[in-house]
Parts: C-alpha cells; sequence; structure tokens
C-alpha cells in the first residue's frame, strides 16, 4: 500500500522528471536555477507572441542533459496532460495541442534558455 501512495504522489501535474538516456546527468543545483527561472522566461516569450498559456501549475515537466562536455544543454519538454507512470521514463510527444505543449532548451553554463517552441493546434 506504500508503495502505491509514493507513485502516486511522484505523478502529480506540476512534476518534474529527470529522463534517463541523456549524455549527462545534471546536478540539483542546475536543476533547482532552471525551475525558478523558468516560468518568467515562458510567460514572457508566450506573450510576445500573443499566445495564452495554461494555468502554471497545470505543467509538468521532462528533462535531460544532452551535448558534449563543450555544448553541454537540458533539454526540457512541458506538458499539462495529467502525468502517469510512461512520463516519467520516456519523453511525451505530442503533435498539437498549443500552448499545453512546449520544449525548449537550457544553458546551465550561461543560466539561459533558448529554442523555445510552443505546439501548434490541429
Amino acid at each position: 500500500m506504500g508503495s502505491s501512495v509514493v507513485i502516486a504522489a511522484a505523478l502529480l501535474v506540476g512534476s518534474w522528471f529527470p529522463i534517463a538516456g541523456g549524455t549527462w546527468t545534471p546536478e540539483q543545483g542546475v536543476t533547482s536555477q532552471l525551475q525558478s527561472t523558468l516560468q518568467p522566461y515562458v510567460v514572457a516569450h508566450a506573450s510576445a507572441q500573443h499566445l495564452v498559456l495554461q494555468p502554471w501549475s497545470s505543467y509538468s515537466f521532462q528533462y535531460q542533459g544532452r551535448g558534449s562536455a563543450d555544448g553541454k544543454f537540458i533539454f526540457i519538454n512541458a506538458f499539462c496532460s495529467s502525468p502517469d507512470a510512461y512520463a516519467a521514463k520516456q519523453f511525451l510527444q505530442v503533435l498539437d495541442g498549443g500552448t499545453c505543449y512546449f520544449e525548449l532548451k537550457y544553458n546551465p553554463k550561461t543560466k539561459t534558455f533558448y529554442d523555445l517552441g510552443f505546439n501548434g493546434v490541429a
């Protein structure tokens, strides 16, 4: 019974899921910095494009360290559908869905985001 409570708690909307298989593992300090600065960046860019975001608390995030030693970045995939066990292991890819889905990259060396892309609407 206790393990199903832990699993259910780990799959709440608003969670961050590290996805295995990247070229490096981001340290806690790097992911904390990323998480604290992500919302203002995404909100500003959505506003500049006249896009309306879902309530921020409805998003969940998957991330993975990618790149080589001289070009490390963290790939971030965001979605506002309810996460399931798959979301904790594999990237969720959706072709439409509007601002409910977006992805971007974070450079831990410069502490900057780039390549933000919102999904279209079919």
